[in-house]
């Protein structure tokens, strides 16, 4: 209810108050149509993003964590770094163990546990040679077993927590994943934070990845959440800390009994449990930590649909059954996390089938009734989520652009297939996407198979037929085609410019067919311009501690930190919606 009345929503508020008033009093049954409600539903999420923010404001903790760096060799608390892996390439873990041992720190105050679910012997004998250089570095593994739920990445973590013997329990914990690289000032970086705060569970760090394709078309360097969810989130202390580049306060880890085993994203349970005890979490957003992508469209695909699964599997939590390892009392909170991600992929999906539909019907979308004053609060409606949507990427130097938190869009269908196939045939476990605990770099990963050789036309006609590309072709093709036939029609019948208000010039159907044009193109283009990723070995150089490590380079570095986004959008697309907006308000009010 807080969130209804807030103040920042007040054109909602009153376009829908206005609307529901219209639709009690309109004597035809037959308006308030399928259609209608999705076009009234979906910028709800547009909505929850400016009450998000506004409710952060509130919050008493800067947005933003100040550089500390933690000086002097002595006295420095014993940290343990857990490296776990399972199948990825033999140079990838190598290069993140060595970054990892010559990270600026006294060699004697930290220790590198390489976690090997993988059981390579060749990783093995890899190991035990840089542990004549590094004597602070070892190899652990579980062996093989054939439960694939035990060998998720919590399981795997939770053996090194608490099955590997040591003279000393450390005071804190770090985790890197097996293709993220800490930089030398990591724990001088991180843990200052954790040594003046005693409330603060776990310091995470933003995601950084150094083999970006040009433009970064499929978003896969997150800058939706670094430079805008982080900060909000900091503000209340109730970050999210991804599973890799965290510090954990190693007592705080002990008492909730380890990693969560519950389903395959135990970062975010771990972080949705400590928050609700009464722990802080907090995450730097400067660059600590380095990683890779997976370097095709499937593979992005498929690893956003593995997390997808794996936040709605906290549905589950809410389950009776004696397996439920979750406390009783985090079940809510974790279970609510699930449905409204759930939600929205639900709606997003549905919005991409509706919209064409409700064009192509060819019926009044809206009331005729106070058409003209519907149109001015509509287009006021709308004006603000743009204007919102702008100042807020301008806020952040235009790392993002518009309407960033729906870049995915265009995989609601394939999100949506892979719950549907999880709840219905794979109940048991989200670890079947892919089984165990493999990351992006995994040569257990299909989509990681060297397709460097298929011609250019091969690739094209493969990549064209692809699933998630053939879909949204559909809804491209779709919504442009059906734009087009209810302008034709509205104008063919000599009708006046009432009749295409209630159709494909209402404000709100405008944005969503905006949206999902802008959307669904984004897999077409990576077909017909393939992402060129670049090559790994050559952003590396050699690391600035030690000569037997390597490190990205500096201009790659440099690269990474000064990406940004089209401020007009891309071919200066965005200058067309004041004037869009501007001709609507002028038709509704003058013509």
């Amino acid at each position: 209810m807080s969130y209804f009345f807030s103040k920042h929503n007040i054109p909602h508020v009153v376009l829908f108050l206005c609307r529901v008033r219209i639709y009690v009093s309109v004597s035809s049954s037959g308006l308030m149509t399928p259609h209608t409600t999705v076009a009234d539903i979906s910028p709800d999420e547009c909505c929850g993003e400016q009450f998000f923010t506004f409710t952060s404001a509130k919050g008493e903790l800067a947005p933003h964590l100040p550089r500390l760096r933690l000086v002097g060799q002595n006295d420095l608390p014993l940290v343990e770094i857990f490296v776990p892996c399972c199948g990825e390439s033999l140079d990838i873990i190598l290069d993140t163990a060595r970054a990892a041992c010559a990270i600026d720190y006294p060699t004697a105050r930290f220790s590198v546990t390489v976690l090997d679910d993988g059981n390579s012997a060749a990783l093995h004998k890899a190991i035990a040679d840089l542990c004549k250089i590094w004597p602070n570095l070892s190899y652990h593994s579980r062996g093989v077993k054939p439960n694939a739920k035990v060998f998720a990445k919590a399981g795997n973590l939770n053996y090194g927590l608490f099955e590997i013997k040591r003279p000393f329990p450390p005071e804190f914990i770090a985790v890197m994943d097996a293709d993220c690289m800490p930089t030398p000032d990591f724990l001088r970086a991180t843990l200052p934070h954790m040594l003046t705060r005693s409330k603060l569970a776990i310091v995470g760090s933003a995601q950084y990845y150094y083999n970006l394709p040009d433009g970064d078309p499929l978003d896969q360097a997150l800058d939706y959440y670094s430079a805008i969810k982080i900060p909000q989130l900091n503000r209340l202390g109730k970050s999210f800390a991804s599973g890799s580049g965290c510090v954990i306060r190693y007592s705080t880890l002990l008492k909730t009994g380890g990693f969560p085993t519950f389903g395959s994203v135990e970062d975010v349970t771990l972080s949705s449990i400590l928050t609700q005890s009464g722990n802080q979490i907090l995450v730097l957003t400067e660059m600590v930590q380095l990683g890779l992508v997976p370097e095709s469209f499937e593979g992005h695909v498929l690893q956003t649909s593995r997390h997808k699964v794996g936040v709605s599997e906290q549905i589950l939590t809410w389950s009776p059954s004696t397996s439920n390892t979750i406390p009783p009392r985090y079940r809510p909170a974790l279970g609510w996390i699930g449905l409204s991600l759930t939600w929205k992929i639900v709606v997003r999906f549905i919005t991409n089938i509706f919209i064409p539909l409700a064009l192509a019907s060819g019926q009044q979308l809206v009331p005729t009734t106070l058409l003209r004053q519907q149109m001015v609060l509509a287009v006021l409606y709308i004006s603000s989520f743009w204007l919102y949507e702008w100042l807020r990427a301008a806020h952040t130097g235009f790392r993002v652009s518009t309407f960033h938190h729906l870049r995915e869009w265009f995989l609601a269908t394939r999100h949506m297939y892979a719950l549907l196939h999880f709840y219905l045939f794979s109940f048991q476990s989200s670890s079947k996407w892919p089984a165990r605990s493999v990351v992006t770099g995994s040569t257990q990963n299909p989509w990681n198979l060297p397709t460097a050789s298929q011609s250019q036309a091969k690739r094209f006609h493969q990549d064209i037929f692809a699933p998630t590309v053939l879909i949204n072709m559909i809804y491209f093709m779709g919504t442009f085609v059906t734009i087009g036939y209810s302008i034709w029609s509205c104008y063919s019948e000599n009708s006046d410019n009432d009749k295409l208000f209630t159709r494909v010039a209402w404000p709100p159907m405008l944005l969503l067919c905006y949206l999902i044009l802008t959307s669904s193109f984004t897999p077409l283009r990576c077909s017909i311009w393939p992402l060129r990723y670049p090559n790994r070995k050559l952003a590396l150089g050699s690391h600035p501690n030690h000569a037997q490590a390597v490190f990205p380079k500096e201009d790659v570095r440099l690269a990474v930190m000064k990406r940004q986004r089209p401020p007009l959008g891309e071919f200066y697309h965005l200058v067309l919606v004041p004037v869009v907006l501007a001709a609507l308000m002028y038709f509704a009010l003058v013509v």
